[in-house]
């Protein structure tokens, strides 16, 4: 009789044959929708039955992958050639995984987080393409629209892994400017990156603290790092807006230069209305 791990390998195999077979067909037809989609279901499947049957690194190296095809099917980013050949890595390190002893895994990281800054880095990021019978707009056409349509004028990501929350904040500062949502700090990266490869950086970003895997201080350590390695001297805003009260780690958070202003939960919409007339005069 099958263990649940050999009922696990077994399934997975069969569903990243099938994704190797998408992603080849996809260098023919790059905006085939049902293509993309199969893609997601095969590689969503194997992560929720690797976290079922305790392959953890499978199902969180799986997750990003899920995150990199979710944009694209979303049209945040454009699957080109580099990203469908970073995905294809992506697919044979999760087979890695899967066959991975104890001991292998631990050589392994370093290759996982190689393979995971091509996909926030080398491909993922880029113009999504123009919606199909509608050209492009300038950069001045778009800010001229976010003028006729009362539109704040700020560019504003929220990092947020809990609904109500998430919801609160993106009603109460759609009214500031254009505002994107990320569930986790994998996707906040990922759209952080987008946002400098386009040379449209965010203004504001409103941050929890505490979520799963990339926890909100790692999220704000690698912005800092990333702004110091563009070398504009210019940098966002960073709210901190998390159920923690710690004095001390508020400290170093600030000290650190890791966030402008830390809310913690539950706080007032005015007093986020505070912070943005102070950093923005809005």
């Amino acid at each position: 009789m099958e263990t649940g791990a050999e009922i696990f390998r077994n399934e997975a195999y069969e569903l990243l044959e099938d994704a190797e077979q998408a992603l080849l067909e996809l260098r023919g037809s790059p905006q085939d929708p049902d293509l993309i989609a199969r893609l997601f279901r095969d590689i969503h499947t194997v992560k929720g039955s690797g976290a079922m049957f305790g392959f953890d690194r499978v199902a969180d190296f799986s997750h990003k992958f899920e995150t990199a095809i979710d944009a694209v099917r979303h049209g945040e980013a454009v699957l080109t050639e580099n990203l469908i050949d970073n995905l294809l890595l992506a697919r044979d390190h999760i087979l890695k995984l899967i066959d991975a002893g104890d001991d292998d895994l631990l050589t392994m990281s370093a290759d996982s987080e190689r393979i995971i800054a091509g996909l926030t880095g080398g491909g993922i990021i880029g113009e999504p393409p123009p919606m199909e019978g509608q050209a492009a707009v300038a950069d001045g056409e778009q800010e001229q629209l976010a003028l006729e349509k009362g539109v704040g004028g700020l560019k504003i990501l929220i990092v947020e892994d809990e609904f109500v929350c998430r919801y609160m904040l993106q009603e109460f500062l759609m009214g500031y400017g254009v505002t994107h949502v990320a569930v986790n700090g994998f996707e906040a990266i990922i759209a952080f990156k987008r946002a400098l490869s386009v040379n449209k950086p965010y203004d504001l970003i409103c941050l929890d603290i505490m979520m799963p895997g990339m926890d909100g201080r790692a999220v704000a350590t690698e912005i800092r790092r990333l702004e110091a390695e563009r070398g504009s001297g210019a940098s966002c805003r960073i709210v901190v807006t998390t159920a923690v009260h710690d004095p001390k780690f508020i400290a170093e958070l600030v000290e650190g230069k890791l966030c402008d202003a830390y809310l913690v939960k539950p706080f007032e919409l005015n007093s986020m209305r505070d912070k943005l007339r102070e950093y923005f005069g809005k």
